[in-house]
């Protein structure tokens, strides 16, 4: 019976010890991060970031997963269905916050980790269309994004600073690879698209066609700037397209790359130190990746991880 006894002693040592050793939340498991849809920009930049955790990082397991954007990530990373995804600023800021889309869910526990690259507001027509400004698409037939979307709730927020509400136009809520097409076939006047400068539907668009952007002046991205301050001012550079022959000044965003405040600091830490310094690694198989840089990465608009924190304040970008 002793001999019994001392033998379960040392099983439930043994057990209790295996129990306290398992890794915390982001170590030593297969990792999931979500981005977008399979053929978006978000996905292979995900896809790009997980093969830098399964190579440099032992023990680890990582698989990029498509999802239908910034939302249904927030909300998987706060059911603990995926590890970290990545989102646009207004809607984290939205769930943090537990305003907007997030009024009757407030997710609290979701933290920032660093800007990724951009997204322009590419608000494009045919140049025989004319057309140079957005007071010019009174009456106009616009494809967009459907309510809710992105690209339609900065497109709504930009139209009071000329004047105009959506119900000035003929909006036609399309998805991008319709917008493009109804553009081209000219059923559609302009297009509004809230996505990466290289995306493949808008580089397709403006080398096949004889398109142009329409510019919004400075003078009202900075007074929508200051009202809006999770978007800001930006520039696509002149020949970026075929046909660009001139830099097109819009609204810009980020995509936040986030994970929950219950995942270890020192995964974050980790990953976040990781991402910037295989950067070069990154761009080989994501060109977008070239905006990587400390600066713009900490211009979140939720508190970051104390993890990805921790790693900003060590190089010197936060203080």
């Amino acid at each position: 019976m002793k001999k019994k006894k001392s033998s379960g002693r040392r099983f439930f040592i043994a057990l209790l010890l295996f129990l306290l050793l398992i890794p915390s939340v982001g170590f030593g498991k297969d990792l999931i991060i979500a981005g977008s849809q399979a053929t978006g920009t978000w996905f292979v930049f995900c896809g790009a970031v997980c093969q830098m955790i399964t190579k440099y990082m032992p023990g680890h397991r990582c698989s990029p997963t498509p999802s239908s954007g910034s939302a249904e990530n927030i909300r998987n990373i706060d059911s603990g269905v995926i590890d970290m995804a990545l989102s646009l600023p207004d809607v984290l800021y939205e769930a943090y916050t537990g305003t907007g889309m997030f009024k009757d869910k407030q997710v609290k526990d979701i933290r920032a980790m660093f800007n990724s690259y951009s997204f322009p507001l590419h608000i494009i027509t045919l140049t025989k269309s004319g057309l140079k400004s957005i007071a010019e698409l009174k009456g106009k037939k616009v494809a967009i994004g459907p309510p809710g979307s992105t690209d339609h709730k900065a497109f709504e927020l930009l139209l009071p600073y000329y004047d105009m509400t959506m119900k000035d136009m003929q909006i036609r809520p399309l998805s991008l690879p319709d917008r493009v097409s109804a553009l081209s076939d000219g059923q559609v006047d302009a297009i509004v698209v809230l996505t990466g400068i290289t995306s493949s539907a808008v580089t397709e668009l403006m080398t096949t066609k004889d398109a142009r952007y329409i510019q919004i002046p400075s003078a009202t991205l900075k007074k929508f700037n200051e009202k809006y301050p999770y978007y800001v001012e930006g520039t696509i550079p002149k020949g970026t397209y075929k046909n660009l022959r001139e830099d097109v000044t819009t609204v810009f965003t980020w995509g936040v790359l986030c994970a929950s405040a219950k995942t270890d600091s020192k995964f974050i830490y980790d990953v976040t130190k990781l991402v910037f310094e295989k950067k070069e690694e990154i761009v080989q198989i994501i060109n977008l990746a070239k905006e990587l840089n400390p600066k713009d990465a900490v211009k979140v608009p939720i508190p970051l991880h104390p993890g990805a924190e921790k790693y900003f304040r060590e190089i010197g970008a936060l203080k």
